[in-house]
């Protein structure tokens, strides 16, 4: 860990994505099994690895805030969303990594639930949140269950990182009864299996909407709406 970083952790500032990332490959390690937990640095590109078993992994959403999801327990074409801020927010880019991650070929929606987890009291520890979530799901805990004991999650993490080991972070107390505070959905298409982004265009045969930049069709498709344009499939 770089003497900046422990700065960041000591001094209550938003985590950067060198702290999630060692702290995720800590898991990782005594976590094997559990698949996701890939660089975060991967999200700006979309290009994190299509997950075929259950995950864990922390998304960088809207610009500055860090929040986990994880299909633990889910069914097919579901995910569950543990975000500290309150407003359950399903943002754009966090769509396309969550449709990335799972790449549904033979679904028209992802359902999205938002799990009723402990909202954070400041604008800069949602990183601080995540790691804790996400150490809870590895060891078999539900977040949903658990009050955190904030103050102490920040020393602890730098602890972590220090020794090399992740721990289940402090809690003030469990038993709280786990719920759903809101589910909601959006459509993929394509064949990537992402949401609707920038141009699209719509086969005239079997009517799927494709990105721009995932397939190639004449200029004058997409300056011209009448004209018939069909996909490799079609």
């Amino acid at each position: 860990m770089y003497s900046a970083d422990k700065q960041v952790l000591l001094n209550g500032e938003w985590l950067t994505d060198s702290i999630i990332s060692a702290a995720q490959q800590l898991l990782k390690k005594d976590f094997p099994h559990i698949g996701g937990l890939q660089p975060t640095i991967l999200s700006t590109k979309y290009l994190f690895d299509v997950q075929r078993c259950e995950f864990i992994q922390i998304l960088h959403v809207y610009g500055s805030h860090w929040l986990t999801i994880s299909n633990i327990g889910c069914p097919a074409g579901s995910i569950n969303v543990y975000d500290s801020l309150p407003n359950c927010a399903l943002y754009s880019n966090m769509k396309r990594q969550i449709a990335t991650i799972l790449f549904l070929a033979d679904q028209k929606m992802i359902t999205v639930n938002f799990v009723d987890v402990q909202i954070q009291g400041n604008g800069s520890d949602c990183g601080v949140y995540a790691l804790a979530f996400v150490t809870s799901l590895c060891c078999g805990e539900d977040p949903a269950k658990i009050n955190y004991a904030s103050p102490m999650s920040r020393e602890h993490l730098y602890k972590c990182l220090e020794n090399q080991k992740m721990t289940s972070f402090p809690q003030r107390s469990r038993g709280k009864k786990a719920r759903c505070r809101n589910q909601t959905s959006f459509e993929i298409f394509c064949k990537c299996r992402n949401p609707e982004y920038g141009k699209m265009i719509c086969c005239n045969s079997c009517r799927e909407w494709y990105h721009e930049d995932c397939i190639t069709a004449p200029p004058a498709v997409w300056k011209n709406i009448n004209i018939q344009w069909f996909c490799d499939n079609c």
